[in-house]
């Protein structure tokens, strides 16, 4: 029998329920307080990120030893995916300066992987400020500032994929170091302006 744990207190698991789905939602329909959310799962030590995908979901309950959860309030979520994007967005300022500098020293191949891991990232950003967009109470047909920046961003990115296909490794460095830097460091107001409000409400 499964042991679990939510916020360090132990307590007890339906013995009706066989897979982590099943348990995944007991827990979120009946052990949550209002307002809570999952914020971490570990089963046996090891942390579980993609906790609600497939094969994670049909687990059988048996073959876990200890469930661990985390759940924390969605402001409180919310705020520490703020920092989290403010860290994010730093590392990624740091990281497009890296890139242009390896273009610029003809450090092609090395530059390009760093480059594709760069606009992963930039995408894992977005994606982090739009669910923190989507946290907060506005209005329902309200634009979405986030998916604005985007689309101020898209010129760039097609500049810059432009010049990747012409191997105009200068221009693609100029273009990475002051116009895609530029582009990212316009979302810091949108990071301060939504801690601003979480800290509000």
């Amino acid at each position: 029998m499964s042991q679990i744990e939510i916020n360090g207190v132990q307590t007890t698991i339906n013995s009706g329920l066989s897979t982590w789905r099943e348990l995944l939602t007991e827990l979120e329909s009946t052990r949550l307080t209002r307002g809570q959310v999952i914020a971490s799962v570990e089963f046996d030590g090891d942390e579980v990120l993609q906790f609600r995908e497939e094969d994670v979901l049909i687990r059988p309950l048996h073959g876990i030893g200890q469930i661990r959860i985390a759940a924390v309030g969605m402001k409180q979520l919310a705020l520490s995916a703020v920092e989290d994007a403010t860290r994010y967005l730093q590392s990624l300022e740091l990281s497009i300066v890296d890139v242009a500098e390896c273009f610029r020293n003809q450090l092609v191949d090395q530059a390009n992987i760093k480059l594709r891991q760069v606009l992963e990232g930039m995408k894992l950003f977005v994606a982090i400020l739009r669910g923190i967009e989507l946290s907060l109470d506005t209005a329902p047909n309200s634009t979405s500032v986030v998916e604005a920046g985007i689309e101020q961003m898209k010129p760039t990115i097609e500049s810059v994929i432009e010049a990747q296909t012409t191997n105009d490794w200068a221009l693609l460095a100029d273009l990475l170091e002051y116009e895609l830097t530029a582009s990212l460091s316009s979302f810091e107001p949108t990071v301060a302006e939504f801690k601003s409000k979480l800290e509000g409400q």
